[in-house]
């Protein structure tokens, strides 16, 4: 927390020295967790800080082969953390990883759609085994995820399956809390703007509504 609050204040005030701060907070967390796993290398609740630590510091650097090492570092040890006791919070991190994974990806766009593959598979997964509004989130935005990298590699009609999926996907939910609507303006955005040049406002509209 203390990185996070770090980072949060270096943002804020374009300085430096606190996203600094921020990663020598992580990196002492990752010491200790490390240090527990040495005298348990069963310990699960360490493999779980050190996903949250090396996921952090993907976030925090702006490096983007260290951003990729940080951010496989977090999928080993969740990986790892999940071959010990399996939950579907850890399956949902490991989704998010993965997620994360191929947003630090660039120009592999094999890899990076093996990663939205992947997440999209075990959000389903968790959608199908515990039915409520932020699964149904969960895997719609893996769906969008899946769409907007095909789009970025010049596959318009299946980035245009994969948004109409969500879109059906939520719709016929009939979910009105607001993670869900979320989602679903998030779906009919991306699906308004799948030319670029000509941005759907039918669609635009109806996201706004």
């Amino acid at each position: 927390k203390i990185g996070e609050i770090y980072h949060q204040w270096g943002e804020s005030t374009n300085n430096s020295k606190y996203i600094t701060y921020a990663k020598d907070s992580l990196l002492q967390g990752i010491t200790w967790a490390k240090q527990a796993l040495q005298n348990d290398k069963l310990d699960d609740e360490a493999l779980e800080y050190l996903s949250h630590y090396y996921n952090s510091l993907g976030m925090f650097t702006l490096d983007e082969a260290e951003k990729v090492k940080y951010h496989l570092a977090a999928l080993g040890h969740i990986e790892e953390s999940i071959s010990i006791s399996e939950s579907l919070w850890k399956l949902q991190f490991k989704a998010m990883t993965l997620s994360l994974l191929s947003s630090a990806t660039k120009d592999d766009y094999n890899a990076i759609l093996k990663y939205e593959f992947e997440s999209l598979g075990i959000r389903e997964r968790i959608y199908n085994i515990d039915h409520n509004s932020y699964s149904l989130a969960h895997f719609a935005q893996g769906l969008i995820n899946v769409g907007y990298t095909n789009k970025k590699i010049g596959k318009i009609k299946t980035a245009q399956e994969y948004y109409n999926k969500a879109i059906t996907l939520l719709t016929e939910s009939e979910d009105e809390t607001p993670v869900v609507k979320d989602a679903l303006i998030g779906a009919l955005y991306m699906l308004a703007l799948l030319d670029d040049e000509k941005p759907n406002r039918e669609l635009l509209d109806r996201a706004l509504s």
